[in-house]
């Protein structure tokens, strides 16, 4: 009776540690669940239902659009109804902190100077202030892996979609 009252105990710690571990992983994953598009290939996309999307987000990177520009951790100059911001890796986390006009902004443009930058963390939760926000905008001078820009972010925001592109110069 012993040896099945033993039993019995490893089985249910074994099941217990197997359930905490799938907790804690699906926990992980979900945090890491950032949908990230290189803006090329997005480009590149023909499929009919993507082509309202395309064009959106076209004219979000390409037009000129008032925005507002935070570098350095300060606010150079700045529309007063933005669609846009610009922001380096040091500032992102100055958008929300600032008093800054947010309500209509629509994308974040973040540009990366060198590769180190590619280990700054950016909470997606941070942005639920920003009820507009669609997209966040990584623009690298160097080549870059969809998985190293997916590494960036953490937290998650359902209406935010992470583009980047490598403009690499000649």
């Amino acid at each position: 009776m012993k040896n099945f009252v033993i039993q019995q105990n490893v089985k249910l710690s074994a099941f217990l540690m197997f359930m905490m571990m799938n907790l804690f992983l699906s926990a992980s994953a979900s945090a890491q669940n950032v949908k990230v598009t290189d803006y090329k290939s997005l480009l590149r996309k023909n499929e009919q239902t993507n082509q309202g999307k395309v064009s959106e987000v076209q004219s979000l990177v390409s037009n000129l659009l008032p925005t507002i520009f935070l570098e350095n951790e300060k606010v150079g100059s700045f529309d007063a109804e933005a669609i846009s911001i610009e922001t380096d890796s040091q500032s992102f986390s100055k958008i929300v902190s600032k008093d800054l006009k947010t309500a209509d902004v629509q994308i974040i443009k973040i540009k990366l100077s060198d590769k180190s930058e590619l280990n700054s963390r950016f909470d997606l939760s941070s942005l639920n202030n920003l009820p507009k926000l669609k997209y966040i905008y990584i623009i690298c001078p160097f080549e870059v892996q969809e998985a190293q820009i997916s590494n960036m972010f953490k937290g998650t925001n359902p209406r935010v979609n992470v583009i980047y592109s490598a403009a690499i110069p000649n």
